[in-house]
């Protein structure tokens, strides 16, 4: 006795085809951007500042800072230069990812 199957919706197919990719894109990023960071000297248990709006680029930069081997450290957007810089100093970041258009 055969049962019939409902063929799937290929629109939900899609659908968990574009999460699919778009996992596997986030992760090249991450591991890009830690590659990045191993570029630019820093090493395992340093601390880097992260400070970005809420965004993919905020994950991809936050984990691929774990993926190097840093502590991520995090600073509210809303803060000022002055005290952007005080925070990440205090935590010892060696490097800062920001995305506050500083003039400097």
């Amino acid at each position: 006795m055969q049962t019939s199957r409902k063929p799937r919706s290929l629109s939900r197919s899609c659908t968990h085809l574009h999460r699919a990719i778009d996992i596997y894109i986030y992760k090249l990023c991450m591991r890009r951007f830690a590659h990045i960071l191993r570029e630019k000297g820093v090493k395992h248990g340093q601390s880097v500042c992260v400070s970005l709006h809420t965004s993919v680029e905020l994950a991809v930069a936050f984990y691929g800072a774990m993926l190097a081997g840093a502590k991520a450290v995090s600073c509210e957007v809303i803060m000022d230069k002055a005290q952007v810089f005080h925070h990440c100093i205090n935590k010892y970041a060696e490097l800062f990812c920001l995305d506050h258009g500083f003039r400097t």
